[in-house]
């Protein structure tokens, strides 16, 4: 298994060997559907051999499988149309697989993404497991709460002159009042960004300020040129 692999060679730390017990194990057992695997102590030996300079010592992880899981049923909680029409990328989880949950909470991650790409920056989504251990299945009720919308208030910029912020700010699409969109200035470069020819070889740091009182986001750009290429 390649995450306890990485171990051998490294200084033995108590420590470390329980990280990977108790934060690295765990989700490669959830990745096969054995959602309850438990692992018992770690146990280290001394495994030196007659004159080796080094002391060695082997760890021994136990692992108690349980049962192998399946999908059984996903149902979603809101009725909401952006709900269901969002969450049809769940439909790539079918009934009866192999319950990896690995696989599960980064369709979940990528759902909710969606929304806060939608100026829904306190959007929630929330899967309640619910075991049926006769029939070694696991089916989820999952919640999703948009919350409120958030729009663009200000956008500041920063790293050259006035001159040539004016031309960034005439290819820069989100403007104040727009839906905030936190994946635009991630991609900015990329796309308008790219048009502008005094931006080859910068990157875009960017910071965000919400206001949840206001339900507001104000975003400050700062473009610089990378270590190295100043």
């Amino acid at each position: 298994m390649k995450a306890v692999a990485s171990m051998v060679g490294t200084e033995f730390n108590w420590s470390s060997v329980h990280a990977i017990a108790d934060h690295t194990l765990p989700p490669v057992m959830q990745e096969h559907g054995f959602l309850r695997a438990s692992f018992s102590t770690p146990d280290a030996k001394p495994a030196s051999a007659e004159g080796d300079p080094v002391t060695r010592v082997a760890v021994v992880f136990t692992v108690q499988e349980g049962a192998q899981y399946h999908i059984g049923k996903l149902a979603l909680s809101n009725p909401d149309p952006m709900v269901q029409e969002s969450a049809k990328r769940l439909s790539q989880i079918k009934t009866g697989e192999v319950a990896n949950m690995v696989a599960f909470r980064k369709q979940l991650s990528e759902l909710g993404g969606e929304y806060l790409a939608k100026g829904y920056m306190g959007a929630k989504v929330h899967a309640d497991p619910v075991f049926d251990d006769a029939a070694h299945t696991v089916s989820y009720n999952i919640a999703i709460t948009p919350g409120d919308l958030y729009r663009t208030r200000n956008v500041e910029m920063k790293g050259f002159d006035e001159a040539h912020l004016e031309q960034i700010r005439s290819a820069w699409k989100l403007k104040k009042g727009d839906v905030y969109d936190p994946t635009y200035a991630r991609n900015f470069l990329k796309l308008d960004g790219a048009k502008i020819p005094f931006l080859q070889g910068y990157v875009c740091v960017w910071t965000q300020k919400i206001s949840d009182e206001d339900k507001a986001v104000d975003l400050t750009l700062e473009f610089k040129k990378p270590q190295g290429l100043q």
